[in-house]
Parts: structure tokens; sequence; C-alpha cells
């Protein structure tokens, strides 16, 4: 696995980076917790953008007649997927518009948080993208995931960061958002999304090591 130089994936700097967006706009650009919770919200869509090509690009058996079955099953493993996290995602944002409204006294339209949100989506999907292309593609994952495997990932990852940020959102409503209490939000989500990331670098890891073990050991 491509590592740093303290011996991290090189896609930990890119996570890194990514979420470092947020926390320049809360020290320098003067965001509030609108511009944070859409940030995180779109980092949503990305993740199950890069999760649906991972389900595409899975390594399935093709020999013979098999091959027809397993562009079957992608496909309707595809538009399940598509349909119950885009499911997930647009309720996310219906909750967050909500908030937006209702708690915060927002009345923006989703296109001016869109343009808003431009350089921290950039980012994200910068972050993401070289993870998928180093990670899944040259070192190896793909070859340990089947087909629908990565259709569930996502959600491991987003209801453990979105626990976390609602957690952190009613505190910060209930404080009326103090600069301290904004800045304590973006560093716990990175955290948490920083151990998600090593821990599933991890598990593939183990994972190669135990079948080139086992391929040594028929060999």
């Amino acid at each position: 696995m491509n590592k740093g130089r303290r011996g991290f994936p090189s896609s930990v700097f890119f996570l890194l980076g990514a979420n470092a967006v947020p926390l320049l706009g809360v020290l320098f650009g003067g965001w509030d917790l609108v511009e944070i919770l859409f940030a995180y919200w779109a980092e949503n869509v990305v993740i199950g953008f890069f999760s649906l090509l991972k389900m595409i690009f899975a390594q399935d058996d093709t020999r013979g007649w098999l091959i027809i079955l397993t562009v079957f099953m992608k496909i309707i493993g595809c538009t399940f997927f598509i349909v119950h996290f885009g499911g997930f995602t647009a309720a996310h944002g219906a909750v967050l518009y909500a908030i937006f409204h209702e708690f915060l006294n927002v009345q923006i339209q989703p296109m001016e948080l869109l343009y808003m949100g431009r350089y921290v989506v950039a980012a994200l999907f910068l972050s993401h993208g070289y993870s998928f292309v180093v990670n899944y593609l040259i070192k190896g994952e793909r070859g340990q995931t089947k087909g629908n495997d990565p259709m569930f990932e996502p959600y491991r990852r987003v209801i453990v960061m979105h626990l976390t940020l609602v957690f952190g959102t009613g505190c910060i409503i209930i404080l009326g958002q103090p600069f301290f209490m904004l800045l304590i939000l973006v560093i716990l989500k990175t955290g948490v999304d920083l151990h998600a990331h090593l821990r599933e670098r991890r598990k593939f890891a183990s994972d190669l090591e135990t079948r080139s073990g086992s391929v040594v050991v028929s060999g």
C-alpha cells in the first residue's frame, strides 16, 4: 500500500486536506453551521458515487457464461443502490433544509448552497477519487471485493459520522453557534472520518495478507 512518511496510506493526507477546507472556512471564511452541514451532506453524494464505481469495477468471476450472470447482478445491484442510497441522501437533505429554516432561520436556496460549497465539494471529490484510484484500483482492494459488497459499505461510515454531527449540531444550536463549538464539530468529524478510513485500509491489508498466506501454503 502506498504510504506517506509516517507509515500512513497516502490517501490519509488527501482526506485531511479535504477536511481542512471546512476548518479553514470556520477560521478565516466566516463559515457558520449552514456551510458546515451542507459540506458534510455533500460528502454523502461523493461517497455514494465512488461506492457505485466500486460495485462496477469489483473483480467478479468472468469465466464463460458466468459473465452474463455477473453483469446482470451488477445492473440489479447498482440500480438498487442508486435508489436506496439516493433516498437516504435526499431524506438527509430534507432534514437539513428543515433545520436551516426552522431552527437557524436561514432562507437559502439549494443553488446558493452549492455555489458556496463548491470548493469543499471539489476537495472531497479529489480525496475520495484519489483513494479509489490508489487503494481500490492500483493497490488491489478491487481484487478482494465482490460485485455488491460495496452496496452497504457507505452506511457504516456515513451513519457513525452523522450521529456525531447530529449530537454536535444539537449542542451548537442550543449554545447559539459559538465559534469554538464549530471548530470542535469539524475536528471531531475529521477524527471519526480518519478512524473509519484507517480501519477500512487495515481490514483490506489484513485480508490481502491472509489471501497471500493461503496461496503460499497451498502452493
